[in-house]
């Protein structure tokens, strides 16, 4: 089975050409957004969509900028339709998301002082998960890699 949701009709619809995961996802929508053979209509459905997945993920500087090439789409068709942040809902989750790090950052310390091989190994799983959350990728990796080096170190004990 194809990891592609493709309608075999000529479709408009740009929920028809996105994989299944929403990273990937955000991706394609932004290809189709982007593509000069795509329609403004299927563009801005695109937008659309990536805008609504965006604020699921809660990658808000991506956000941000969909929503401002949402706006900037609809002024070159003609529309008179606008689109505006949620300041209020970026602050919360610039807020819940730096809480969430500050809890973690505080677990990983707890974890190296009492120097418990699989704390430290959990508590950096759990930081390279919030960074992929956020979409820093490579701030994730790095994190993973450190785990690993760890794990590695233990061995050798």
């Amino acid at each position: 089975m194809s990891r592609y949701r493709i309608k075999r009709e000529n479709s408009t619809n740009a929920s028809a050409y996105f994989p299944t995961s929403n990273r990937g996802a955000i991706n394609r929508l932004q290809f189709i957004a982007n593509s000069s053979d795509a329609s403004p209509a299927l563009q801005l459905e695109a937008l659309r969509l990536m805008c609504r997945y965006l604020k699921e993920s809660k990658d808000v500087n991506a956000y941000k900028n969909a929503l401002d090439a949402l706006q900037a789409k609809l002024v070159a068709v003609g529309s008179a339709e606008s689109v505006v942040a949620s300041e209020a809902w970026m602050e919360a989750v610039r807020t819940e998301l730096k809480t969430r790090k500050e809890g973690l950052d505080r677990e990983h310390a707890s974890a190296k002082q009492s120097a418990n091989e699989d704390s430290i190994k959990l508590s950096l799983l759990s930081l390279a998960q919030y960074y992929e959350d956020i979409a820093d990728l490579n701030r994730a990796s790095e994190v993973l890699n450190t785990a690993e080096q760890l794990a590695g170190d233990y061995r050798q004990i």
